[in-house]
């Protein structure tokens, strides 16, 4: 267990705890900043929540973006994860050099609102009647308190209601699968170290793309970079493929990991 490790690295008995063989504490990691006993580097991990666009409200482009752009991640980051991570606004983790330039503005709650305003106009109802919406996750502690920043920066941006769903692992990626949720929290650890490996999750008939979210232009651009030899070419045309998902929004990039 995390605790167990880290009992037995700070009793000396051994030398090494973390990535890539235990998860360390989140309580014990400030203690080790201090001590400067505690070393990080980027992960090819992205922790992201997927977005079922057949389920209402979610069919609407601006509510997905509402949602994305009123998360404050910086506050996840330093208060909740406390491990160095990486504010997300695309798929791609930074370290693979797609763009340096984010893709919108981390906890831009007045552009938020002004798109949530404007979603409800077009769908002609109410804030008081915007539907319930649920946030179903795999349970655990780490995954239950993001899940509960979330709701809250929700609550204080949107004036939305969120209910949490956290599910045991199997009935969670069961569910995913079979695109019974609205909203979940999860990730995606890279196989191979390449930006194709992260945006070919949502191509339209990939098994793991459960948003049921499709572009054609989407699938287009991604057979080019298939075809395309060189290297500064493929990254433009990855970056297009990235800033087209962004702006669609199946999916809500929250944080970059890293390896403590």
């Amino acid at each position: 267990s995390e605790d167990t490790g880290f009992k037995m690295f700070d009793a000396n008995d051994v030398s090494w705890d973390g990535s890539p063989f235990s998860a360390i504490p989140v309580d014990a990691i400030e203690s080790l900043k201090v001590a400067q006993e505690l070393h990080s580097t980027p992960a090819l991990a992205t922790g992201w929540i997927r977005v079922n666009v057949a389920k209402t409200p979610f069919e609407s482009q601006k509510i997905r973006q509402a949602l994305a752009f009123s998360i404050n991640r910086v506050e996840i980051i330093d208060h909740i994860l406390q491990g160095q991570q990486i504010p997300a606004t695309g798929i791609v983790p930074t370290a693979m050099g797609v763009t340096d330039t984010p893709y919108f503005q981390d906890g831009d709650v007045e552009r938020a609102q002004a798109l949530f305003n404007e979603a409800l106009d077009e769908m002609g109802i109410s804030h008081e009647k915007f539907p319930e919406v649920t946030l179903t996750y795999g349970s655990g502690d780490r995954s239950h308190t993001i899940a509960q920043a979330l709701q809250s920066q929700w609550q204080s941006a949107l004036g939305i209601q969120v209910r949490l769903e956290p599910l045991e692992k199997k009935v969670y990626f069961d569910r995913i699968s079979k695109k019974n949720y609205t909203l979940a929290l999860g990730d995606w650890i890279a196989d191979f170290n390449d930006p194709i490996n992260f945006l070919e999750v949502f191509t339209k008939d990939a098994g793991t793309n459960n948003t049921n979210w499709s572009s054609p232009r989407y699938g287009e651009l991604l057979q080019t970079s298939y075809e395309t030899a060189d290297k500064e070419q493929r990254k433009q045309i990855l970056k297009r493929s990235e800033e087209l998902i962004m702006n669609e929004m199946p999916v809500i990039p929250l944080y970059h990991y890293t390896l403590l």
